[in-house]
């Protein structure tokens, strides 16, 4: 017996949000992308925030706010404006990483004038992902 849409996500969603506070690091980041993709935006976006917000341990904040901007871009149209002002951030993150999800995410939002800016600008990022993230967005 399948599961509506609707009643998988009301299932999931606080397991997504239990996997985004683990300690982990690599859990966390995939709980912060199924966070924005099966919890409702108004009670996403706070976490969300908070694993972009990520500095320390170098490595794992990495991978934390990389899943951050995946999250965010699940989110997509539904962000509020202080949502896109952290994804925008995360598209000048000094790791690569963060930046290509960044990118990837910003492709939510093609026709805004803002994300396609910082599009634009993440085409001609010296790492290669990134400007093959933001041509793909």
């Amino acid at each position: 017996m399948a599961l509506s849409p609707e009643k998988s996500k009301s299932l999931l969603a606080p397991l997504a949000e239990k996997l985004g506070a683990d300690a982990a690091p690599r859990v966390r980041a995939l709980g912060l992308s199924l966070l924005g993709r099966l919890g409702p935006p108004e009670s996403a976006l706070e976490p969300l925030t908070k694993g972009a917000r990520e500095t320390t341990p170098k490595e794992n904040a990495t991978l934390i706010r990389a899943g951050a901007a995946q999250g965010l871009a699940y989110l997509g149209p539904t962000l509020t404006d202080g949502g896109f002002a952290v994804l925008r951030g995360l598209a000048y993150d000094s790791q690569a990483t963060v930046r290509e999800a960044a990118a990837r995410a910003l492709g939510q939002w093609k026709r805004d004038k803002d994300a396609l800016k910082v599009l634009k600008n993440l085409i001609r990022d010296p790492a290669p992902n990134v400007g093959r993230g933001a041509c793909e967005a």
